[in-house]
């Protein structure tokens, strides 16, 4: 799991350069590695010419001059939507003049200028970026493209084109999932090159020559056939030409990235020349540079970039197949059942807080044939099929070049019509295009993943997504259980997915929750609930129960968007109850104890069958004395016996009264003389309930001593 997000979480930094910002942008660290001399690496038998420039033949490039991210350090914008562009010339044969499609907001215009603006607008909605304007990774662009956020023009998100102050725009402005009119549908995240490893090693300048070349075929079949690459360069190693516009990039990789006095920037790879040689400051050591436009308006349009320059080979991205939809309402369907293996990756609130995304990066631990299994809520109209998507990440312990791992889908609907394809990937996103079979209530997705060349490869990362055609426009609600069966009991947490069919996005910060008995009374106060917003038309409600129930069922009404939706669940109630405390089921504890509280006191809130309290040596405590932070509770109900720890507040260590001694201990705790290791000792120390102990802990027993402060807490 910390693997995991540490690949996704992206920390972000930026630099004044030039009179405007410059922006870091993610390095694709946990892509394979291109192997020098490895027999699985691309066998370079296409030619290409040993010069080459877009601008010959994709018309936008010709225009870099207009393209100035200004005073906000969204390059990775501008780099991203100029790969869509390129494509869009080069492969559609579309101009600046000749693009006439309605938009997701029904209106018609002559550009396929994309908006950079609505990238940043959606990034930042999904708090991938902390404040408008801000840097954001390599890799959050391809998953913007996954989840079918795709560019729209710049004149269809704002009239008046691209701007750099806050404007407060509609959600699904820049949100709208399902209209999309750029489907971007393969894209290739290439290997990274160790550039420095081949530098260093024992090779001949012919050996450098040929493996740098093996690697820079499969950059230039992208270039060649699909107009351009995304690329990451270290702005410190920027150097203007003394003629021209062309400045010179050369990072020999000497110093570690995190040293770097400036951040990376994103940028365009639109050519090349083999022949390139740069006999200035910072010059490489052999010949041959990327041709890069730029996005600083007229200051460095166009730059050459060593082939050797140690960024250039981290991060690339290219498409490799785009369609126009024409009014096409995609779902993106809602994954509701899972394996275990899968895992939250989670991104972070400037404040740090986490929030669930969404996303689930599946870990495949070996690749060996094993079939993955995947559950998602169509709903209860009848929807078709369409495409399934799977987004490889790539490995953690293979630094072999793989391109050629089989994929098999299959997508199996509610009355058992099957349809299987067939794929090979790489990392990057594969779209699975399937046949138009009916789908409705629950469907399942399987992956089966084969290794053809046999290489050792373990903790292969990817996510998977089905989408479905809708032609019923009327809004609805849909609503499932997690896990199953509703789980009554105090302290307990049932999740429910909540999925939504043509409902305004920009209504979903008006969801409804309540919470009713089998009578319709309305119980929503016994639970703390949790929600967010509709993303991907999809989100969660989770409820966690503040006490048991005495009813055999409740009811979960949902409102978003006028539009409700009730569900009925089925309750057993408990065989035994804990009331006044809080109970922690998964520690098995109950806290929030009265210091003096006694153990009649503390069992005549607790309905069993049988129940005594007993010491630390397991014997049974009488009656009249009172509890101490130790003691357990232990609960015989149905044949089962159940024991929880209890703690007292403040009375960390265990004596059963709250005085001076305990006030020290958490002294000594706090200035690491002593520290306080045992669970319910800790628990009773943190007095005040701000999840540490420190000397404000202390100061409130030496209040409650003094004063007859009470250390009771309102219980959650």
């Amino acid at each position: 799991m910390k693997r995991l997000k540490n690949i996704l979480i992206i920390f972000i930094c930026f630099l004044m350069l030039c009179g405007f910002k410059q922006e870091e942008t993610s390095l694709l660290d946990f892509l394979p590695t291109f192997d020098i001399f490895n027999t699985n690496k691309t066998s370079g038998a296409v030619s290409y010419p040993s010069t080459y420039d877009s601008r010959n033949y994709v018309d936008t490039f010709n225009n870099q001059a207009n393209e100035h991210q200004s005073s906000l350090s969204i390059c990775w914008a501008f780099a991203s939507n100029n790969v869509v562009e390129a494509y869009l010339s080069k492969v559609k044969g579309l101009t600046t003049y000749t693009l006439n499609l309605p938009l997701p907001q029904n209106s018609t215009e002559y550009s396929f200028d994309l908006s950079e603006n609505q990238a940043e607008y959606a990034a930042r909605y999904l708090w991938d970026i902390s404040s408008f304007g801000a840097p954001n990774s390599t890799f959050n662009i391809v998953k913007y493209w996954f989840y079918n956020i795709t560019p729209i023009t710049q004149l269809s998100f704002d009239s008046n084109g691209y701007f750099t102050t806050y404007k407060s725009k509609e959600l699904k402005s820049y949100m709208n999932t399902s209209n999309v009119t750029y489907d971007i549908r393969n894209v290739k995240l290439f290997n990274q090159y160790p550039v420095k490893q081949l530098l260093n090693g024992n090779y001949s300048e012919s050996q450098i020559y040929y493996n740098i070349g093996q690697y820079n075929n499969n950059i230039k079949e992208y270039i060649y056939n699909y107009g351009a690459v995304m690329g990451i360069i270290h702005t410190r190693f920027l150097t203007q030409a003394s003629s021209g516009q062309y400045g010179w990039v050369y990072n020999n990789g000497s110093l570690d990235e995190s040293t770097y006095s400036s951040t990376a920037h994103a940028i365009t790879l639109i050519g090349w020349d083999d022949n390139y040689v740069w006999s200035g400051a910072n010059a490489a050591p052999y010949k041959g540079a990327w041709l890069a436009a730029n996005s600083w308006g007229s200051n460095t349009t166009y730059f050459y970039v060593s082939y050797f320059d140690a960024s250039i080979v981290k991060g690339s991205i290219g498409v490799s197949k785009i369609e126009l939809n024409n009014g096409i309402y995609y779902n993106k369907n809602y994954l509701v059942g899972e394996s275990k293996a899968y895992q939250d990756a989670y991104v972070y609130k400037p404040t740090g807080e986490k929030r669930e995304n969404r996303e689930r990066f599946y870990t495949r631990t070996n690749i060996d044939s094993t079939t993955d299994s995947f559950t998602y809520y169509i709903g209860d109209d009848t929807e078709k099929l369409d495409s399934v998507k799977l987004l490889f990440l790539g490995f953690n312990n293979s630094s072999s070049v793989v391109d050629n791992l089989n994929v098999k889908i299959e997508v199996i609907g509610s009355n058992d019509s099957t349809y299987t394809t067939v794929n090979s990937i790489s990392p990057g996103i594969t779209r699975f295009s399937l046949r138009n079979i009916d789908l409705v209530g629950n469907v399942t997705v399987k992956v089966t993943i084969t290794n053809p060349s046999g290489l050792n490869i373990q903790n292969m990362y990817y996510a998977v997504e089905l989408f479905t055609k809708n032609s019923n426009t009327s809004k609805k609600l849909f609503v499932n259980k997690v896990g199953g069966i509703y789980t009554n009991k105090a302290g307990g947490t049932n999740t429910f997915d909540v999925v939504s069919k043509n409902i305004d996005p920009t209504e979903s910060s008006n969801i409804s929750v309540q919470v009713l008995d089998a009578s319709n009374s309305n119980i929503t106060s016994k639970f703390t609930i949790t929600k967010s917003d509709l993303v991907f038309d999809s989100t969660k409600i989770n409820l966690l129960q503040n006490e048991a129930l005495s009813t055999n069922s409740i009811k979960l009404k949902v409102t978003v968007d006028g539009t409700t939706v009730t569900k009925t669940y089925s309750t057993s109630i408990p065989s035994y109850v804990i009331n006044e405390y809080t109970t922690n089921n998964s520690s098995m504890t109950v806290s929030n104890v009265a210091p003096n509280t006694t153990v009649a006191t503390l069992l005549s809130n607790v309905i069993a069958t049988s129940k005594t309290v007993l010491d630390r040596n397991n014997v049974t405590v009488p009656t009249s004395n009172n509890v101490a932070t130790g003691y357990k509770l232990r609960i015989v109900s149905n044949g089962n016996t159940v024991d929880y720890g209890l703690s007292v507040t403040g009375d960390v260590n265990g004596d059963g009264d709250v005085d001076v001694s305990d006030a020290a201990a958490i002294r000594a705790h706090a200035v690491q003389k002593r520290i306080i290791n045992n669970n319910l000792e800790a628990i009773a120390a943190d007095t005040n309930k701000d999840s540490e102990i420190d000397i404000s802990d202390s100061s409130k027993i030496i209040a409650h001593i003094v004063r007859g402060v009470s250390l009771r807490w309102k219980k959650c």
